[in-house]
């Protein structure tokens, strides 16, 4: 599939409902002003990264919440954090063919020490209300799987789950597509449609069957 996806006209190609948004890997949400176009008014952005939050609440609404944490499997345990001078692609894991497809984008210029917390436990803490929610977005440059069997006991109120895809190991040890899809199959989503940059990763829309 040539075409990079966009939930509005995935909504309109697929008749889709989205409600409240999880957003994973959030970065500083340049696309806040596109997700508000879908109609939805509740929103968790989650991101690692402590040095740009402070953009990262400047870009979207205050009703918004916003959560500074490492998102893994695992409940506090300490990952080491690589930030890129391509903040975009900074991630727990280190790279791997990603210097291959973008040389440019690849330098680690800090590695910071980051507790982790599973999503389940987070939304415990937080005492989210999950029943709003029913979009899990995901960008956290290979840890895809982990965020999600970190998420096994609120998985459920998910309808959609819009994630960024591995066709090539982008990173160590990350999760390649046919896995990733094969997984998601298991735990009751199928793939909806994908799109494959060319350059080793794409982003992917699963649906709960």
């Amino acid at each position: 599939m040539l075409k990079e996806l966009d939930l509005r006209d995935l909504r309109l190609e697929f008749d889709l409902k989205f409600m409240g948004i999880i957003q994973v890997g959030s970065f500083v949400s340049k696309e806040f002003s596109k997700l508000k176009e879908l109609g939805v008014s509740d929103f968790i952005f989650v991101e690692a990264n402590p040095n740009i939050i402070p953009e990262l609440k400047n870009n979207v609404d205050e009703s918004c919440i916003i959560l500074n944490e490492l998102i893994s499997d695992v409940d506090n345990v300490e990952y080491d954090f690589y930030i890129s001078n391509h903040l975009q692609s900074s991630s727990m894991l280190k790279f791997d063919k990603h210097s291959h497809y973008y040389p440019t984008m690849s330098d680690v210029v800090d590695t910071i020490k980051l507790k982790s917390i599973t999503l389940d436990s987070l939304i415990k803490r937080e005492d989210i209300d999950m029943k709003k929610f029913n979009t899990l977005m995901l960008d956290v440059q290979g840890a895809e799987l982990m965020v999600i069997n970190g998420f096994l006991k609120n998985i459920n109120f998910i309808d959609y789950i819009y994630t960024e895809i591995n066709f090539d190991t982008m990173y160590d040890g990350c999760t390649l597509e046919s896995e990733f899809t094969d997984y998601m199959q298991s735990i009751g989503f199928y793939l909806l449609k994908y799109f494959n940059t060319g350059s080793g990763w794409g982003d992917a829309l699963y649906v709960r069957r």
